[in-house]
């Protein structure tokens, strides 16, 4: 009797795990005393992420950020140089892409700085992961760190200080993004991605000891697509046996 044997042999291919795509810096602006507390920027960026940073002083105080009139959300807060000035940090994930304005809503008189930043790559639905501020007397260094939880993290953050005159200088893991000649106030970043996840920190150095007052918070990168999945190959063979 002459009987088949059949063999299966499975052939799985494995598939291309998920990559997380880089955050990039697009480009940042500042402004002191903005025409009706208005600044027009223009936010096109892929999986943006609009950072924006408002410092008060005297008896003004900050109760909002829009940006075409979409609400932002306040990351922290740190009081500045005096006990008269505050310093916020505020974001917002996929900002309409344009040209459009931040609308700073304040009430009191004072003078008022906003500084503005735009990043691509970011995650669109839980962009901020941490948030951390540090602050600093008669100093010449300042740093402030966050403890990220995803790996290529980037770090975000502001320094504010009272020295009127040099610069700041970046430091380790530290891009400056404003002009480095100001001395008061700069937006930072790390530049790069923070891997592995941990204890990370933005760092600067200042031309004269300073006070100085610092906020920063780990911004995700989105997700990129996995590959097409390439399917399992099944073989068949067929033997006689006699």
């Amino acid at each position: 009797m002459k009987r088949l044997l059949i063999l299966f042999v499975f052939v799985a291919l494995s598939l291309p795990m998920s990559a997380d795509a880089a955050i990039g810096f697009v480009s940042t602006t500042t402004a002191v005393n903005p025409a009706s507390n208005t600044v027009a920027y223009d936010a096109t960026a892929t999986n943006g992420y609009l950072v924006v940073q408002t410092l008060k002083q005297s008896s003004q105080t900050v109760t909002g950020v829009t940006y075409n009139s979409v609400a932002m959300t306040q990351l922290t807060t740190i009081q500045g140089n005096t006990a008269a000035e505050t310093l916020y940090l505020w974001g917002l994930a996929a900002p309409t892409t344009g040209t459009n304005d931040i609308v700073v809503s304040v009430s009191g008189a004072g003078t008022l700085v906003v500084d503005v930043a735009l990043y691509s790559g970011a995650q669109q639905t839980t962009a901020v992961e941490a948030t951390s501020t540090n602050s600093g007397i008669d100093a010449t260094s300042a740093s402030v760190t966050v403890t990220t939880i995803t790996d290529n993290d980037w770090l975000v953050g502001y320094f504010r200080s009272n020295s009127g005159s040099g610069a700041f200088t970046a430091g380790a893991n530290t891009v400056v993004r404003g002009d480095a000649a100001n001395g008061t106030r700069q937006m930072v970043d790390t530049g790069a991605d923070q891997t592995p996840a941990g204890s990370k920190s933005l760092n600067v150095t200042m031309a004269l000891a300073a006070n100085w007052s610092a906020m920063a918070f780990a911004l995700k990168p989105t997700a990129a697509a996995p590959s097409a999945a390439t399917p399992i190959l099944s073989l068949v063979k067929a033997f006689w046996l006699f």
